[in-house]
């Protein structure tokens, strides 16, 4: 279980980090979630690529004209790899799907490093739901690479990995009898 703070480390020895945030509406009221990320204790000098953290969140309604808490969840699921969450990449846009009744679907921009240059980008999926004020990690959708920093630039050079880029948006379609949305990234 989770204690009290020491710093930004828990009474376990994980490690808590502000991660991302989003406001939304959702059934005529206001929400602001915030999402950390608590990784492990380690004295391990080189985590694993499947070694990830657990996503905590905290979310709170505007009711009136301030804003109050309204769940917190210690486990809303793992992500990352190397006991590090990836990095929002604010290049791009959350976003959104209101498709489910009384749930919301937020996909957040993120990106992460690979071997030998090579930036991988995708989106983040969550879920929350209105009825039990609880929050789902769904996974990830890739959206595109970069390897730019890694390839050879020039015809002659000693590397010969060939420069690749690709990007894409990920959008929710509106589909016709689906009770889960469409995802597609373009």
């Amino acid at each position: 279980t989770v204690g009290e703070l020491n710093g930004s480390q828990l009474s376990d020895g994980r490690y808590v980090s502000y991660w991302n945030d989003h406001q939304f509406t959702l059934g005529g009221k206001r929400y602001f979630v915030a999402f950390s990320e608590a990784t492990p204790e380690s004295e391990i000098e080189y985590p694993a690529p499947e070694d990830m953290v657990t996503i905590s969140q905290a979310t709170y309604e505007f009711v009136g004209d301030k804003w109050k808490l309204k769940t917190v969840q210690h486990n809303v699921g793992k992500f990352g790899g190397r006991n590090r969450a990836p990095s929002v990449n604010f290049d791009q846009v959350t976003v959104t799907s209101h498709r489910l009744a009384s749930n919301l679907i937020i996909a957040t921009p993120a990106t992460t490093s690979a071997m030998l240059g090579t930036q991988l980008y995708f989106y983040e999926l969550f879920v929350y739901s209105q009825n039990d004020s609880t929050w789902k990690y769904l996974g990830h959708v890739e959206s595109g690479y970069d390897n730019s920093a890694g390839c050879a630039h020039e015809p002659d050079s000693a590397i010969k990995t060939q420069c690749v880029k690709s990007s894409g948006i990920l959008l929710f379609p509106d589909t016709e009898n689906s009770r889960w949305p469409e995802i597609k990234v373009v």
